[in-house]
């Protein structure tokens, strides 16, 4: 019975534990304790190294680390002047003469194209505006800015922003800028369009600080600003391929530019601004101009002026090494649970957490994810199932007659012990028969010596 209770001792916690490994990545909540706790180097170095944990379920943790490795990129900053609109042949600019313009622009070049002009007609023909959305469509790399403001009246997203989407759910608590309207509206649809800027005392606030938006939010949809769409069309990206990570960064891709954002999906870049030349040079001189070209118009907002200084700077944030963390083969996380399951056994807890501890320290060092939940279904296993019982000593009781053992007598004792007068005196007799023997015995010796005195 004893072995049988050992031997359940030792099974049943080691099945339990087994158990919670198999069952461990179906259960939402007890995943996100894993990551929670699960401790490793770059998790405390936040500010150069962020984690990927995409897939939870997964415990797979890529550490990514980046740094600002700063290269001048060509690009630039053209502003359409009165100069540039004499060349087109008109002050205000017709969608037909932007078919034209932007057909000359993307000629031969693969470099990112940002127009901050809404390119909004009310009174426009269809006809050359549709020649303008097919030209647009046939654009790589394109992005329009459009402004935005917020009323609070609850709009639903318009259709031509469906395409600019990046997500309707977000994981982190982030208080982004909200919009509602789009003024003006464009009268064409884009595959990219990015919000410039958002009317209010906000803007001023986040230029004076340095802050630039990169995410603004319409209802439950979120939406790229102006800097992070031309992000995303450098990268040759969709929208919905932008990740935003819970730790607070901006991903554009599998391997592109990382941003760190805080709470509000604000980045900072550095302060400068390049002056803007004028986009006549790309009718006359389209050889001595940028590969990648923003396109101002002179109502253009502040953010839109600093495109051509931050977009070179975020492009250089690129990840420089991984390290990925993750779990052991299934067969080694068991022999880890067979093996704290024997120290269990010893019935020291020190024992046990040393276990623990060696083995995440291990785990951690060959970038390995040490589980904690199936070894705290093991320890709570073995906590609850019922002990069997240890041997007790007996204690012998003792006689007046016999002293306990260990005890020592005291000098008198053993004195009256060894004396003759002890060791002679008669055992006394309680049985009726032999008392009544002695009586006659001594009776007769009486008679006998009464006797031997007569004839005397």
């Amino acid at each position: 019975m004893r072995f049988l209770r050992s031997t359940l001792l030792f099974i049943l916690p080691l099945l339990s534990g087994i158990a919670a490994l198999f069952a461990l990545p179906f259960l939402g909540p007890l995943v996100q304790f894993e990551h929670s706790f699960f401790v490793y180097p770059e998790r405390f170095q936040a500010d150069t190294i962020f984690s990927d944990a995409r897939n939870p379920e997964s415990f797979i943790i890529t550490a990514a680390k980046f740094e600002s490795s700063y290269e001048p990129s060509s690009i630039a900053s053209y502003l359409v002047d009165e100069e540039t609109r004499d060349i087109l042949g008109s002050q205000d600019l017709t969608p037909t003469q932007w078919a034209y313009f932007l057909n000359h622009i993307s000629k031969g070049e693969k470099g990112l194209i940002v127009i901050a002009s809404p390119l909004s007609w009310p009174n426009a023909e269809e006809i050359p505006l549709r020649t303008l959305e097919h030209e647009v469509s046939q654009t790589q790399n394109l992005v329009i800015g459009l402004k935005a403001e917020f009323n609070e009246d609850k709009s639903p997203l318009p259709a031509h922003l469906e395409s600019s989407v990046i997500t309707r759910e977000i994981n982190t608590p982030l208080k982004l800028p909200e919009i509602d309207k789009i003024v003006p509206v464009p009268s064409i649809n884009a595959p990219l369009f990015g919000i410039s800027s958002i009317r209010g005392p906000l803007s001023e606030k986040w230029l004076e600080e340095g802050k630039v938006p990169m995410l603004v939010r319409w209802g439950k949809n979120i939406l790229p600003t102006t800097h992070l769409a031309s992000l995303i069309a450098a990268h040759q990206l969709k929208p919905s391929q932008v990740i935003i990570e819970p730790s607070g960064y901006l991903r554009l891709g599998e391997s592109g530019s990382i941003i760190k954002i805080n709470d509000e999906g604000m980045a900072i870049f550095p302060k400068g601004k390049q002056a803007a030349q004028s986009a006549s040079f790309i009718l006359t001189t389209p050889d001595q101009t940028a590969s990648s070209k923003i396109l101002l118009s002179p109502d253009s907002s502040e953010f839109d002026q600093l495109l051509s200084t931050h977009i070179p700077h975020a492009l250089s944030q690129k990840p420089t090494s991984f390290k990925t963390y993750r779990r052991w083969s299934i067969f080694i996380e068991i022999a880890f649970l067979i093996a704290l399951t024997l120290l269990l056994q010893t019935r020291k807890n020190w024992f046990f957490l040393l276990g623990i501890i060696v083995l995440i320290t291990i785990s951690v060092t060959l970038s390995h994810w040490f589980l904690l939940l199936p070894v705290l279904t093991l320890a709570l296993t073995f906590v609850l199932l019922p002990k069997p019982l240890t041997k007790t000593k007996k204690t012998k009781i003792s006689t007046p007659e016999e002293p306990q053992k260990g005890k020592q007598t005291s000098p008198t004792k053993k004195a009256a012990e060894k004396s003759p007068a002890t060791k002679a005196a008669p055992k006394k007799k309680t049985d009726k028969k032999a008392a009544k023997k002695a009586a006659k015995k001594s009776a007769r010796r009486k008679t006998k010596r009464r006797r031997g005195k007569k004839k005397r």
